[in-house]
């Protein structure tokens, strides 16, 4: 499946490539005093925009690898718990006062519900959401209860049982797979932040963006051509848009 595009943004840059072929088609009659909507700057602003735009896709599939990762390593989570617990009930002389804590926390852990659309995994090309936070929350409690739950396990001296994958050191590596799995979401995640940063500012903000600029070159056609002029009805038939949420 190709990347999904983002229809607004890509369409606001073709559509200044259009403008700009619409001002090169003007010939010498194109010739704004101002710098920023002169031929030269308002090409060197359409490759950055390009270039700004293409930037944010191939960010998309790390992150969204990711995701997957993640939902494949806190698979076991709840039952690997239930069996850590009960080897420790039958591997161990541990007091019960210690018990009862790990059943407090395995009780956390049972009742840990991933957020709603999470679960599943995600289309590598699928757009990226536009925040996190709910689901990044989420899985950094399962990651706390964990925690808590191996250092609990880890004060029990008498802890010995001679399963491998319930010996302290599996345990501890399970630990260490999820802070990386949310470490990793995290870190792709801020990647396609940064990336979608840049490419609204070079679309979008005030005063220097395409969408200012466009402006411009609008207002400047209609005061050397006339409002009536052939030239200024082409400019304006070229439409832009401007999204409700930017990332600036």
């Amino acid at each position: 499946m190709a990347p999904v595009i983002e229809t607004g943004h890509y369409k606001n840059v073709t559509s200044f490539d259009k403008m700009i072929q619409k001002a090169l088609g003007m010939g010498a009659s194109y010739n704004p005093a101002k710098t920023t909507i002169k031929i030269a700057a308002l090409q060197t602003l359409l490759t950055q925009a390009q270039a700004d735009y293409a930037a944010v896709s191939p960010a998309t599939i790390p992150y969204n690898t990711a995701v997957n990762q993640r939902i494949i390593i806190f698979q076991p989570f709840k039952s690997y718990a239930t069996q850590i617990l009960a080897a420790v009930k039958t591997s161990s002389d541990a007091d019960a006062q210690l018990v009862k804590d790990l059943t407090t926390i395995n009780r956390k852990i049972q009742g840990a519900r991933a957020p709603k659309n999470v679960a599943d995994p995600v289309d590598p090309n699928a757009l990226a959401p536009d925040n996190i936070s709910a689901s990044q929350q989420s899985y950094d409690m399962k990651f706390d209860h964990w925690s808590k739950f191996t250092d609990l396990i880890a004060s029990i001296p008498s802890y010995l049982p001679n399963e491998a994958n319930l010996k302290i050191a599996a345990i501890q590596a399970f630990k260490t797979s999820l802070q990386t799995a949310n470490a990793n979401v995290a870190n792709t995640y801020e990647a396609i932040n940064l990336a979608r940063i840049q490419r609204d500012k070079t679309l979008y903000k005030e005063g220097s963006g395409v969408y200012s600029i466009q402006d411009l070159v609008k207002e400047y056609v209609k005061g050397a051509f006339g409002v009536k002029s052939i030239q200024y009805k082409q400019m304006v038939a070229i439409k832009f848009t401007k999204p409700k949420k930017l990332f600036l």
